[in-house]
């Protein structure tokens, strides 16, 4: 449940139906996830989420500070660290509690993120847990090891091995606990699998969970169903929790659009038990920034109170963002004619097709981040060297590139691109 809302909910925080799933679990109060990547804006210009700001309503209806994820970028504007600000419940200041510092390897790709959390007796931040991704992009395999800090060394906790489609989506993910055997070996059992299945369009539309029983049998715990109108959107979610073979919980998400397509509001009915049944009501208010078109600035949540008949205020998210120069004009097409790309904004396989180079070949390509560093490179083989094929980009943190392809003869194609 906690993965499949994570996905759906990321859908419309930051830029309308615009889907960008970040490696980080970090969730807000109500469960919606933190978005962390750049983002493009128009021309030059590249958006960037600076803060979350999160309240809480009290009693009386007025807000109170609780929490904000600020989040930090390098020279190169990718992203690196998200500090996490707590109001202490005996004074009104601030108290930086938590963070997670990330590091990437020389293509870029996140390879580690460690959570810092702060110890008040010694006055500094101590290391609780490290996330460490792996990528198998031979076999469509990505996974993330999780270890906790005991005793001076790290051990192994959980280890989520997620298998991707031709699409660079996940379509399964098999989760697994690590058991430390007396000779120091690692020994890991599945505890859980995760199958999710798309439409002919690539959105999500079925997404089930399973927990493995003692005996290593397959029961169902979570199913997920998604439902798109003609216009591709997103309508409505159904979440059904299954116990023992038996139904327990239902949740249902209800989304509506305003006239630029932009999320206006979600409805959420969600029940537990036989008494309940969907007397539990949510309703979240989406408001765009004006200074950002497209974005969102707050989402205001609140719940039915059904004693009254009437909305009550709960909590208040507030997004900031600033803006930087690329230098590129990242909104336009391919800057070679000859060549075009494409999807563009793109999030896992990016095409190319330059049929000029069909009877000469097409022999290596690479990728350049917006201060000329190359990030990625490789020689073209087979069938993709006659001047059509995909190159896997999912793994690029989000950002202004440009894709070199280099032909047999010498010449060079030039092409501009958005990764999300």
């Amino acid at each position: 449940m906690i993965l499949v809302s994570f996905i759906i909910l990321q859908l419309f925080v930051i830029q309308g139906t615009r889907a960008q799933v970040p490696h980080s679990r970090s969730l807000a109060p109500n469960g919606l996830p933190i978005p962390e990547t750049s983002m493009q804006k128009t021309g030059t210009s590249i958006v960037q989420l600076s803060n979350i700001f999160d309240e809480q309503a009290d009693t009386s209806g007025k807000y109170q500070k609780l929490r904000i994820d600020s989040f930090i970028y390098n020279s190169k504007h990718v992203f690196i660290n998200e500090h996490v600000w707590h109001v202490p419940q005996s004074d009104t200041l601030w108290a930086d509690s938590a963070q997670h510092p990330r590091v990437y390897d020389s293509s870029g790709r996140l390879i580690c993120e460690t959570q810092l959390v702060w110890d008040a007796n010694t006055a500094s931040f101590v290391t609780n847990f490290r996330d460490s991704f792996s990528y198998d992009l031979k076999n469509n395999t990505w996974a993330i090891a999780t270890y906790q800090l005991q005793g001076g060394s790290f051990r192994y906790l959980q280890k989520d091995i997620h298998k991707m489609n031709g699409n660079g989506k996940d379509s399964a993910i098999v989760y697994q606990l690590a058991t430390l055997q007396k000779n120091g070996i690692y020994t890991w059992h599945d505890i859980a699998h995760n199958y999710l299945s798309y439409n002919a369009d690539g959105n999500l539309v079925v997404a089930a969970d399973y927990y493995l029983d003692s005996l290593g049998h397959a029961q169902l715990s979570d199913l997920t169903t998604l439902y798109y109108n003609a216009a591709k959107q997103l309508i409505m979610d159904v979440d059904t929790e299954v116990t023992n073979n038996l139904v327990h919980g239902y949740e249902r998400n209800y989304y509506y659009y305003n006239s630029s397509g932009l999320v206006d509001s979600v409805i959420r009915q969600y029940s537990y038990t036989p008494v309940d049944y969907f007397q539990n009501w949510t309703l979240f208010l989406y408001s765009y920034s004006t200074s950002y078109p497209g974005y969102v600035h707050q989402i205001t949540e609140k719940k039915w109170n059904t004693a009254n008949s009437s909305w009550v205020l709960n909590y208040r998210h507030t997004y900031n963002y600033l803006t930087y120069s690329t230098g590129i004009d990242v909104s336009s097409g391919a800057e070679d004619p000859s060549i075009s790309i494409y999807p563009n904004p793109v999030s896992g396989f990016l095409t190319y097709s330059w049929p000029e180079v069909q009877n000469i070949g097409c022999v290596r390509y690479s990728i350049m981040d917006i201060a000329g560093k190359t990030v990625c490179q490789s020689n073209i083989i087979g069938a993709e060297s006659m001047g059509h094929g995909q190159i896997y980009v999912q793994t690029l943190p989000a950002g202004a590139y440009i894709l070199n392809l280099y032909a047999k003869d010498g010449s060079v194609s030039q092409s501009k691109f958005m990764k999300e």
